[in-house]
């Protein structure tokens, strides 16, 4: 094999190793939107495990182990995608809540939206 074979194979491997590392929490209460991003996940081969909640309310639930997730042993996520428009709870709201708690700050969040109003995708 030659050099620039083995820094190929390498480079798929690594590839390979990022995308089956970590859990996602996606934060998402449209589930044609929700399901749209797993579909896409898994054509990119992308083999993370995936939690999906609903709203602002579930995901900083999640997040602090409350209420319906109080028992939940998996460890926070590596990535939070997070819509922006979500019901109780806003995505802008808990990115606040997220980026102002010690424990949780780290985190790193993308937000979403399928808006196509600019004042949505200005507030990011």
């Amino acid at each position: 094999m030659n050099d620039e074979a083995a820094s190929r194979k390498s480079s798929q491997h690594e590839d390979a190793s990022r995308r089956s590392n970590g859990l996602i929490l996606l934060v998402e209460d449209n589930a044609d939107e929700a399901e749209l991003t797993l579909r896409a996940f898994r054509h990119k081969g992308f083999r993370n495990p995936i939690v999906t909640v609903k709203d602002g309310v579930q995901a900083l639930d999640y997040l602090k182990r409350r209420g319906t997730f109080a028992s939940v042993q998996d460890p926070q996520p590596s990535l939070i995608l997070l819509d922006v428009k979500l019901p109780l709870v806003n995505g802008l709201e808990v990115l606040e809540k997220i980026k102002t708690d010690p424990d949780l700050k780290s985190l790193p969040v993308v937000m979403l939206t399928s808006s196509r109003h600019d004042r949505d995708q200005r507030g990011l």
